[in-house]
């Protein structure tokens, strides 16, 4: 193996690295103390916050990155992969500083934390099973990935919107149930 494959890949990795949590965790501190005084304000947000599908639209952010879309318009080489890399841990590490930030402010109990991760692990499922196209298995990574080869952009664009919409979906059904889990465990002094 030529040790010039060893040094790109760092390359690529801790320069991404560096620029994504930078920009990520500024911009989610930013919006967390932006979003989170607003919540203390308003003591009715909390079902917004729960039912909010955040995750599906990570996740829809996370598939338009790693789309042939920004490699179209870049280009192909290094600093395509520092951008696509960057982007991507620059969208997870604001998520993850906001999420560590509400949950210092507002303590979650066990069975919303369960029911919060669970609804993250259906919506990493259905991107993460966009991979085993890759391997002739079925669904929408087949589906892309013959799109890819046949240069056809407005299909899979169209793909990638019927998936989000899916993803959006479910995390929504999951959501609410997660709602009434949480309202049944912590009922309202008026109750």
């Amino acid at each position: 193996m030529d040790i010039s494959i060893v040094f790109d890949h760092l390359y690529i990795s801790l320069t991404a690295w560096l620029a994504g949590i930078a920009i990520g965790c500024s911009f989610g501190y930013f919006f967390a103390k932006i979003f989170f005084n607003q919540a203390s304000v308003k003591p009715d947000i909390d079902w917004k916050i729960i039912l909010f599908p955040w995750r599906s639209l990570i996740f829809i952010l996370i598939l338009l990155v790693w789309s042939p879309l920004l490699a179209i318009w870049l280009g192909l080489g290094n600093l395509t992969g520092i951008v696509m890399v960057g982007i991507t841990l620059s969208i997870l590490s604001l998520s993850m500083t906001m999420s560590t930030l509400f949950h210092k402010r507002f303590p979650v109990s066990i069975k919303s934390a369960l029911l919060s991760n669970t609804r993250t692990l259906l919506i990493i499922a259905i991107f993460v099973t966009l991979g085993v196209g890759y391997v002739g298995a079925g669904g929408f990574g087949f589906y892309f990935y013959q799109l890819v080869n046949l240069l056809n952009y407005n299909q899979l664009i169209k793909g990638f919107i019927l998936l989000g919409l899916i993803a959006i979906f479910l995390d929504l059904i999951l959501g609410f149930v997660q709602y009434l889990v949480v309202r049944a465990s912590n009922p309202s002094p008026s109750e």
